[in-house]
């Protein structure tokens, strides 16, 4: 590993916290909130570190270079850490893409930056994107410290006082819970397989799917009614079935009350009677076999 000012870049393995705590929405939005009112230096970082999920030394060690404004895309290309300049966890770079209010938030911090480096004097703007405030690369120590006094303020508004970690925990729970693949999430947050994603943020996973549309090709779109709750006459057009008398899954014999009245009333020189499964023709005026 070498200092982030001579350039040098070391190499790591990848790992992930064995726990998983995220903020909910309401915390996110006091966070965002206290940290442009106190912290506004901080403010940005943070804000890209919720909305991408990348490690905060990543964060740390991105470049205007490494920006496309453009295409709403950034490149991972390395980190800082304490110990210095060195590769990301995977152990190598990656393209992201960010959602438009992160894009407009960097396009303001460089903005923001031009005019500083005409206060300052700087001959040119610094090349780290959260640079400090003499225009050197961040110093992972300073964060901490800065990151701590926000914690503060937040937990004094209701917000849980977790680690600056979190920020990358909650990108990948609200991503996944919003039903974006695991392979994607995989590749926004540099790990190299799939199955570490799964393992880490199963809590964010869809325990159950209600909409099956994706398996639905066409057929019959009637609507199945609910099974009857109890075994009493259904509700039926056919005013034979009122008249018989259901005992278990499949009736006996169906009886017939008032037949008479039907027939003699009947247009058709026959009806069906059902006795079991054999159906006997009867003629007009006939009440039996």
């Amino acid at each position: 590993m070498e200092n982030p000012e001579k350039g040098g870049v070391g190499t790591r393995l990848a790992s992930e916290a064995s726990e998983v705590e995220f903020w909910e929405t309401h915390e996110i939005e006091t966070l965002i909130h206290i940290a442009r009112e106190s912290e506004p230096r901080f403010a940005p970082l943070f804000e890209f570190l919720i909305s991408t999920g990348v490690r905060r030394g990543e964060a740390l060690g991105l470049q205007w270079a490494d920006i496309d404004f453009e295409n709403r895309s950034i490149r991972i290309r390395r980190a800082i850490t304490a110990s210095g300049i060195t590769t990301p966890k995977s152990g190598k770079g990656r393209a992201l893409r960010v959602p438009e209010s992160l894009a407009t938030t960097l396009f303001d911090l460089f903005s923001d930056r031009r005019i500083e480096c005409l206060q300052r004097g700087w001959p040119e703007v610094p090349k780290w994107v959260f640079c400090s405030e003499t225009g050197t690369a961040p110093d992972p120590g300073n964060i901490d410290r800065t990151w701590r006094r926000l914690r503060r303020r937040a937990q004094a508004e209701g917000v849980r006082p977790l680690k600056l970690h979190a920020a990358r925990h909650t990108w990948a729970t609200r991503a996944l819970g919003a039903g974006k693949s695991v392979r994607w999430v995989a590749d926004q947050l540099g790990h190299a397989d799939p199955a570490l994603t799964l393992r880490v943020y199963a809590h964010a996973m869809r325990e159950e799917e209600t909409d099956l549309s994706f398996a639905d090709f066409g057929g019959s779109k009637r609507l199945y009614p609910a099974p009857a709750s109890d075994a009493g006459e259904l509700e039926s057009d056919n005013p034979l079935i009122p008249m018989a008398r259901r005992e278990g899954f499949e009736p006996p014999t169906l009886r017939f009350e008032g037949i008479s009245s039907l027939v003699r009333g009947s247009p058709h020189p026959f009806i069906f009677k059902l006795l079991g499964n054999a159906p006997v023709r009867l003629s007009p005026g006939q009440c039996g076999p």
